[in-house]
């Protein structure tokens, strides 16, 4: 064991504790191959835990993450790197299994576009589709960076629909935040849809849908996800949030007489 090791492990535990939870989620699991078979100084609770191994399974380092924090906005709120799709609860539990999920930063001041080869260098071994704008990493995770590349407020997808389970009725997902180590689960009263279009196999996302997060200020933001040229024509409808501001947050099928995308 190095002098360094052998200073951190003399460390009282409480403080042991305290660096734990200041740190980020990939330091969380360096930290955690480092000591694994030493001494209990960074006993990380089983939230850090999860967290750190989600985070850890696509990326190697936090050159990225770190750029993304060094950003400083005066008239729009902060970006938010956050994990998104149903998957998520597999990963996080400890499944090894497949999994299709989207990198999100909501960064409204498109800051992040500018750290491309960041992102590239940060991610473990990978092949990457140019088209669809996914990863795919050797371990059955497929991540859908479009957001953080292109850094546009509607982030077009193939299939919307991968990111949610429908279980009752009811449309389910998961965001997971790289500066929070708890999953949140999104239930519908969160999730934005095509009102008039059937939740049976998920058809109300198949075209267009709404998640609500937030920024890195915690200022709520409603996310748009989209497929490319919609075949159907929709009118939008508007939600105002807690603040006052109005977002689209869901749809209707237009009439035949009806402009779409309004108002």
């Amino acid at each position: 064991m190095s002098k360094t090791n052998g200073y951190l492990t003399s460390l009282p535990r409480e403080i042991g504790h305290g660096i734990a939870a200041l740190i980020s989620p990939l330091s969380r699991a360096s930290l955690g191959r480092a000591f694994a078979k030493g001494s209990n100084i960074f006993n990380l609770t089983t939230t850090q835990k999860r967290s750190a191994r989600v985070w850890d399974m696509m990326f190697k380092d936090e050159s990225w993450f770190q750029a993304i924090d060094d950003l400083k906005y005066d008239r729009t709120s902060l970006p938010n790197p956050t994990l998104i799709g149903y998957d998520l609860t597999k990963l996080y539990d400890g499944s090894f299994t497949s999994a299709y999920i989207a990198l999100l930063v909501s960064d409204w001041d498109n800051g992040c576009r500018s750290f491309k080869r960041k992102l590239f260098a940060s991610l473990r071994e990978h092949d990457y589709d140019k088209q669809t704008f996914e990863v795919r990493f050797k371990n059955g995770i497929i991540l859908n960076i479009r957001d953080a590349i292109t850094s546009t407020e509607d982030i077009e997808m193939e299939d919307p629909r991968r990111l949610f389970r429908c279980r009752k009725q009811k449309l389910k997902t998961a965001a997971l935040y790289y500066k929070d180590e708890n999953l949140h689960k999104i239930g519908s009263d969160k999730i934005g849809k095509v009102i008039d279009m059937p939740k049976k196999e998920k058809k109300c996302v198949e075209h267009i849908c709404s998640i609500r997060l937030k920024f890195g200020d915690g200022m709520p933001v409603y996310r748009v996800i989209k497929r490319h040229n919609i075949p159907i024509r929709l009118v939008n409808i508007q939600t105002t949030d807690e603040n006052g501001e109005e977002w689209v947050t869901s749809w209707r099928l237009a009439r035949v007489d009806e402009p779409e995308w309004w108002p």
